[in-house]
């Protein structure tokens, strides 16, 4: 059998070199550990489409949400110089901790540490990064600002990923230890590891000239988009060689030459499911999705990492003591790139490990349900509606007595247990929740290899008429909101008496829930809260905007470089406009696109 090195030569550099061009990719880096250390690393492509220099395994690339692996890392050192430990409390260090909560003051005294890394502390995703002029804001008043946002959840009752609460986080170590955050990074976590071409700071890193140039298609991502404040979050940059040393740690119990640098207490707090719900087998934890199906109940520690124009991976079997990390420049279509390389890491890697590969767990074999029973069509529609998240919406619908949906383009059709719990294929377990009158509120669905998706119900037939108040009209019109080189669409709109919030910002729709004046909130947390020129979400503002077709049109003859006429901007004006029913003006606009982009039409 080939070794590691050999597979890899042969395989996986041929296809890489491959797919670089067909893929618009500029650069890539890869690296394979074991608990020797790093077996095989090679850089592909350069750090820009210019080509100025070639990206090597010291390439450093901007490493988004891997970064909040070494966060906890510098959490758990100074756990480990008894200074903290993971259930104190965060007002303890941080007594000026405020937000805004729809759920009591006594919440912000709840949140513990063990709430912040593993996402159950009931933050919003994000908030402000940048201010008017597209600039990122500065660390502090990044986390001062976050005293303006909205509670998402109450504290401890639910998973929801969240950015601003690893920020916290890091902030908050700067109150533990007196040091900077970038300091203790880098004394207390870099340089012990030998992770030497790391660092914090964004200016550091594009400062230095082998640093990889992200890139969203063909165009650069900028400086100003990169230099964002989420330091404990997302804004850190490493590279393979660096990031070896980590799993390289863990493959070997935490010791790094010949001294504890982790215990194995802390160690396997990161590869524990935290808050594990009954049939979990999957879960993001502290830093890292952990997952406990893969061959045969074989831990496995994976997360992908995107910053502005990057992507990045970490995949390893801690118990088995290998690894492997991937590195890439471009973030346009580059997934099916990405899912095809780590099967073509993999499967050699694990072969030259195990002669036979176990099967990955599932639930059905141990899943106990009641029979299949018959509903009344009442009880199923009941259940009919809009079910929503962040990443995934669903429609839940009846046909032919049976309740459909669709999940990532796949179609469900559930079998009845009761009245509210389901099973099909895909899912071996759907359950809904509902409330004391009977509406729904959640609907949780669990994939046979334990991973658990809890959507929030938002809307559906069965529901009653609104109050369909009166000074809900000022708040229709056309709104928009720009992220740096495009403008998206938002348009509020009445339907059965509610206030609903239709967006071309991920092709959403919510319906509004009032809980003051001008102050709403979608079924999922997120607040919109009105005032005279727009409305505010979680990290964005949107204004008024007058626009129309014959504007768009003539802007389009005279200013090509004007932000409305963008191509995504484009993009997303005519589906605010086919989402709201104005579909001669949508196609229009469709049409002009055509003629200013003729790419789009090919």
């Amino acid at each position: 059998m080939a070794s590691i090195a050999e597979s890899m030569d042969k395989d996986v550099a041929r296809f890489v070199h491959a797919k670089l061009e067909e893929r618009k990719i500029p650069g890539c880096s890869i690296a394979v550990v074991d608990k020797t250390g790093t077996v095989w690393s090679q850089g592909f492509g350069h750090i820009d489409q210019e080509k100025t220099r070639a990206v090597d395994p010291e390439t450093l690339f901007m490493i988004g949400s891997l970064s909040k692996a070494y966060t906890v890392t510098a959490y758990f050192r100074a756990i480990q110089k008894g200074l903290v430990s993971l259930d104190d409390r965060l007002v303890e260090y941080y007594p000026k901790f405020s937000w805004k909560t729809r759920f009591g003051e006594e919440e912000r005294k709840k949140i513990t540490f063990r709430h912040l890394l593993t996402h159950w502390a009931g933050f919003q995703h994000n908030s402000f990064l940048y201010d008017k002029d597209g600039r990122g804001v500065s660390f502090y008043d990044y986390i001062s600002g976050i005293a303006n946002t909205w509670q998402k959840y109450p504290v401890g009752t639910r998973f929801s990923y969240s950015n601003v609460g690893f920020d916290i986080a890091a902030y908050a170590i700067e109150k533990i230890t007196g040091s900077k955050f970038e300091d203790f990074m880098r004394e207390e976590v870099y340089r012990p590891l030998g992770m030497n071409r790391s660092t914090v700071l964004g200016t550091e890193a594009l400062a230095d000239e082998n640093t990889a140039r992200g890139y969203i298609g063909d165009d650069r991502t900028s400086d100003d988009l990169i230099l964002i404040p989420q330091r404990g979050s997302g804004a850190q940059f490493s590279c393979v060689k660096d990031m070896a040393k980590f799993l390289h740690m863990h493959f070997n119990d935490g010791v790094v030459d010949g001294k504890q640098f982790l215990t194995k207490d802390l160690l396997n707090e990161m590869y524990t499911i935290p808050y594990q719900q009954p049939h979990q087998l999957m879960a993001t934890g502290m830093g890292v999705g952990v997952l406990k199906f893969r061959y045969g109940g074989t831990t496995q520690l994976s997360f992908f990492g995107d910053g502005p124009g990057y992507i990045g991976l970490h995949q390893f079997l801690p118990e088995v003591g290998v690894g492997w990390l991937i590195q890439v420049n471009q973030v346009d279509n580059v997934f099916p790139f990405v899912r095809e390389l780590i099967q073509k890491i993999r499967d050699p890697v694990l072969a030259n490990i195990w002669d036979s590969i176990s099967e990955d767990l599932t639930i059905t074999k141990d899943l106990s349900l009641p029979a299949r029973i018959e509903l009344d069509q009442s009880i199923l529609k009941r259940l009919e509606g809009r079910y929503i998240s962040r990443m995934q919406d669903i429609v839940v619908k009846q046909e032919s007595n049976q309740l459909i949906f669709s999940f990532g383009g796949e179609d469900v059709s559930l079998t009845p247990h009761s009245n509210t719990l389901f099973s099909s294929e895909a899912f071996p377990l759907v359950e809904f929740c509902k409330d004391s009158e009977g509406r729904p509120t959640i609907i949780k669905l669990i994939r046979p290899y334990g991973e658990i998706t809890i959507l929030d119900y938002d809307s559906g037939q069965a529901d009653d008429a609104g109050p369909n108040k009166q000074e809900w009209l000022k708040y229709l019109g056309l709104y928009s909101f720009d992220f740096h080189n495009f403008r998206m669409y938002s348009a509020p709109t009445i339907r059965n008496g509610h206030l609903y919030l239709i967006s071309s910002m991920n092709s959403k729709e919510y319906r509004l829930t009032e809980w003051r004046d001008d102050i709403f909130f979608t079924a999922d947390g997120l607040n919109v809260s009105f005032s005279k020129n727009g409305f505010e979400m979680p990290a964005s503002t949107w204004r008024r905007d007058d626009i129309s077709v014959e504007k768009i049109k003539k802007i389009a003859g005279s200013d090509s470089h004007d932000i409305r006429v963008n191509e995504i901007s484009l993009t997303e004006f005519e589906e605010i406009l086919r989402r709201t029913g104005r579909e001669d003006e949508a196609n229009t606009i469709g049409n002009l696109k055509m003629d200013i982009y003729p790419s789009v039409s090919e």
